[in-house]
């Protein structure tokens, strides 16, 4: 297993993985590969912008990625996306992912890690894993215009 900074080589790649991964149980999401690739292209130019591969046999298996900001004077992380294939998802390999992003947002500085996710996927459990709470002051809100 080897874990290596995302660079703009990987994220065609990674598009695809992203495509499959969201398609399948338990998302099943619509997704094309250049939705994909425009979403992750679009993050990874974020400032302070923050992202890993994961490969087990030199084929990329899953990534983690997203943007640095500050709030009320602390340095703040938002974990846009983390994305494991489905047949290696529940093995560490996203959990390893996540354990080194944690260690260099510890390393520069980073007080905060936010994140959003479905209460309908086992998403939920992996992150409430790791720590992560549940807002209770929080909502969030959308709507389409158009």
């Amino acid at each position: 297993m080897i874990i290596t900074p995302i660079t703009t080589q990987h994220l065609n790649n990674i598009s695809g993985l992203y495509v499959n991964v969201f398609k399948a149980p338990p998302w099943n999401e619509n997704w094309e590969q250049q939705w994909a690739l425009e979403r992750l292209t679009n993050i990874f130019h974020c400032p302070n912008f923050k992202g890993f591969i994961i490969e087990q046999d030199s084929v990329i298996i899953g990534s983690i990625m997203g943007r640095g900001t500050t709030f009320q004077g602390k340095k703040e992380f938002e974990i846009c996306e983390l994305f494991i294939v489905p047949t290696k998802q529940g093995l560490g390999f996203g959990s390893a992912l996540y354990d080194h992003l944690l260690a260099e947002l510890n390393i520069q500085g980073y007080k905060i890690i936010t994140l959003l996710t479905s209460r309908k996927v086992p998403a939920l459990d992996f992150y409430t894993n790791k720590s992560f709470k549940k807002s209770d002051d929080i909502v969030f809100m959308f709507k389409q215009v158009g």
